[in-house]
């Protein structure tokens, strides 16, 4: 489950995603001193925006194509069709929002994630 904080601390600007399983955001919660019904709880917006950009049209083909994907193999498949570094990176960010991708991030050791996208058409 994702949430979605913002607010102040102090004279500073809070605006943060935290993205945890149901059980740790309880766990989350329970650390507060707020309790979730009077936090102000609005729903993470996932788009499908047209595919205006060649990396955006052809990330989404291959993963509808794989159904399951890497973040590596994505970069792979993109930097092989010549896109640029901004361009992997700018698609990549628009996968993490879109509505027909499910992200999955593994960890490997301290420092070390990556993402799985899955093709989860949504209606």
């Amino acid at each position: 489950m994702k949430i979605k904080i913002t607010g102040n601390v102090g004279e500073h600007d809070v605006n943060l995603d935290v993205d945890l399983p149901e059980e740790a955001l309880q766990q989350f919660f329970s650390q507060l001193s707020i309790k979730p019904s009077e936090a102000t709880v609005s729903p993470l917006v996932r788009s499908r925006p047209e595919a205006k950009t060649s990396e955006l049209a052809e990330s989404l083909d291959f993963i509808k194509k794989q159904i399951k994907v890497s973040q590596y193999q994505l970069i792979d498949h993109l930097a092989d069709l010549g896109l640029e570094d901004s361009e992997i990176k700018r698609a990549i960010m628009w996968l993490n929002h879109h509505a027909d991708i499910h992200v999955e991030t593994q960890t490997k050791g301290p420092h070390s994630q990556y993402h799985i996208f899955h093709w989860q058409p949504t209606e």
